[in-house]
C-alpha cells in the first residue's frame, strides 16, 4: 500500500513536471509572432505579423516593441551579433524585402527585394542564406547579396535549412489545381545548384508542414493530408535519406530512400527540431508543443496549450523558446525547474560591463573540481581556467579582458565535468 502511494505520488509529481518544462511569458503585443531567435540565453528577437519586431535583453522576462522596417508580415529573423539583426518579410503582395539594422533594432535598412516571400537561415559559418524568387547568399553580414538561381515557379517554398556550411534543404509544395504535393531543393554547393526531389520518392501525396535537418544526409518532414486547400487536423512523420543525384526525363533530380517514421500524429505541425540521440519537439495548430527521445516515433506533450504556434528556437536539448498567435511567447528551461545544481549558487560578476579584467564569485557545497571558461557569442571558447580541486567555500577568480573583442560572453563553471553554472560578461573596450 505504501510503495503504491509513493508511485502515485511520484506520478503525480512527474506530470506537474511535464507541464512546467514550459513558462508562458509576458509579451507587449497580441499580433501572430512567427519567429524567433536568440544569440545567447539573454538576447533575442521574436518577429511576426505586420511588422512586429521585439527584443529582449533578459531571457524573456521582459520585451521591448521596436520600430517596425515596414507593415507586412515578417517570417524570418537572424542575429549576426550584440548589435547587428536581419529580418525578411513574406509579402504574398510581391513586394517583400530584406532589411538590416545595426541599431539592436531600433533603425532598419532595406538591403533586397523581390516579389516572393523572403525566408532566411544562418549557416554555421556566419554567412546569411535567403530564398525568394531566386537563391541568395551574403558572404559579408548581410551588407552584400549575391543573386543565385532562379528557383521553381510552380512551387512554394517556406523553409530553408542549412545542418552544415555546404549543404542546404529548401522545404514546400508543389501547387497543384486541387492538391499540394510536398516537395524539397536540395544543394552541395552553398546554394550554387539546387535540384529537386523526385516526386515519387515520396510514400505518399501529402503536403509539406514543417522539417528539420538532422545531418546532410538525414531530413525529417512533417506532411499532412492537403485535398482542395483544405488540410487535414493529422500528420505523418517521414525520414529522408540516402541522396543520389539522378538523371530523369531530361532534368537532374534528388533521388532519396524515405521512412514512414509516424502515420498518424493529430496535430499539423508547424515547426520541429531534431537533435543527434533521438530527441526532438515538434509543435503545432493545436498550440502543443510535443516531444521525442525515439526520433519521432512516440510523442508526449511538454506543453499543452490552445493557441496555435508557429516557430520553435532550441539553445541546446533542454532550453528554447516557442512562438506563436495572438503574441505567445513560450520559454523552456529545465534547469530552473529541476536541474539547478545544489553544489553551486548562481554566478556573481563583477564588474560588468568591463574593460581590463573581472571577478567570478561562486560557492560550493562541496569539494570539486573546477574548470572556468569563457565562451564568445558563437560559442567558441575564447578563455579557459586549467582544472582545479577546490574544498567546499566561496571563491572569487580573475578573468583577463582586456584583448577580448567588445561584445557578450558567457563564463561557464564545470564541475566534475559537468556544465553547472552560466552567467554573462559584458565586454566593453
Amino acid at each position: 500500500m505504501k510503495r503504491n502511494l509513493l508511485c502515485a505520488i511520484a506520478a503525480c509529481a512527474a506530470i506537474n513536471f511535464a507541464s512546467a518544462q514550459w513558462t508562458r511569458l509576458t509579451s507587449p503585443t497580441t499580433n501572430n509572432l512567427y519567429a524567433v531567435a536568440f544569440n545567447n540565453e539573454r538576447f533575442g528577437y521574436a518577429v511576426g505579423e505586420k511588422g512586429t519586431v521585439l527584443r529582449t535583453n533578459d531571457g524573456g522576462s521582459t520585451w521591448t516593441v521596436l520600430p517596425s522596417p515596414d507593415s507586412t508580415d515578417i517570417k524570418s529573423v537572424i542575429i549576426v551579433d550584440s548589435a547587428t539583426v536581419i529580418v525578411a518579410t513574406a509579402n504574398t503582395n510581391g513586394k517583400s524585402a530584406i532589411y538590416k539594422s545595426t541599431t539592436r533594432g531600433n533603425s532598419w535598412h532595406k538591403m533586397l527585394r523581390d516579389d516572393k516571400p523572403f525566408y532566411l537561415v544562418q549557416l554555421p559559418n556566419g554567412n546569411i542564406f535567403g530564398m525568394s524568387t531566386f537563391a541568395y547568399i551574403s558572404l559579408d553580414k548581410g551588407e552584400t547579396w549575391q543573386t543565385g538561381q532562379r528557383l521553381n515557379s510552380t512551387s512554394n517554398y517556406n523553409e530553408i535549412e542549412f545542418p552544415d556550411n555546404h549543404h542546404g534543404f529548401i522545404g514546400g509544395n508543389v501547387i497543384g489545381d486541387t492538391t499540394n504535393h510536398a516537395e524539397f531543393l536540395r544543394t552541395e554547393d552553398v546554394g550554387q545548384t539546387w535540384h529537386q526531389s523526385y516526386a515519387f520518392g515520396f510514400p505518399n501525396n501529402f503536403a509539406f508542414s514543417s522539417m528539420s535537418a538532422l545531418n546532410a544526409d538525414t531530413l525529417f518532414m512533417f506532411t499532412n493530408y492537403d485535398k482542395r486547400f483544405h488540410p487535414k487536423d493529422s500528420s505523418q512523420l517521414l525520414m529522408l535519406f540516402g541522396f543520389k543525384l539522378r538523371p530523369v526525363g531530361g532534368d537532374t533530380i534528388w533521388n532519396f530512400r524515405s521512412k514512414l517514421v509516424n502515420k498518424s500524429i493529430a496535430d499539423i505541425m508547424n515547426t520541429c527540431k531534431f537533435f543527434t540521440g533521438g530527441l526532438a519537439y515538434a509543435a503545432g495548430d493545436r498550440g502543443h508543443i510535443y516531444i521525442s527521445t525515439t526520433n519521432g516515433k512516440k510523442w508526449t506533450k511538454d506543453y499543452r496549450g490552445r493557441v496555435t504556434i508557429n516557430a520553435l528556437y532550441m539553445l541546446n536539448e533542454n532550453k528554447g523558446y516557442a512562438v506563436g498567435n495572438n503574441g505567445l511567447v513560450l520559454k523552456r528551461d529545465v534547469a530552473s525547474f529541476s536541474n539547478a545544481p545544489a553544489e553551486l549558487i548562481p554566478l556573481k560578476v563583477y564588474p560588468n560591463p568591463a574593460s581590463s579584467s573581472s571577478t567570478v564569485s561562486f560557492t560550493l557545497k562541496k569539494s570539486a573540481s573546477i574548470v572556468l571558461q569563457v565562451a564568445d557569442e558563437k560559442g567558441t571558447i575564447v578563455y579557459t581556467e586549467q582544472s582545479k580541486k577546490y574544498n567546499a567555500g566561496t571563491y572569487q577568480r580573475s578573468i583577463p579582458v582586456a584583448n577580448f573583442q567588445r561584445g557578450v560572453y558567457h563564463i561557464n563553471v564545470i564541475i566534475d565535468g559537468n556544465l553547472k553554472g552560466k552567467s554573462e560578461l559584458l565586454v566593453v573596450q
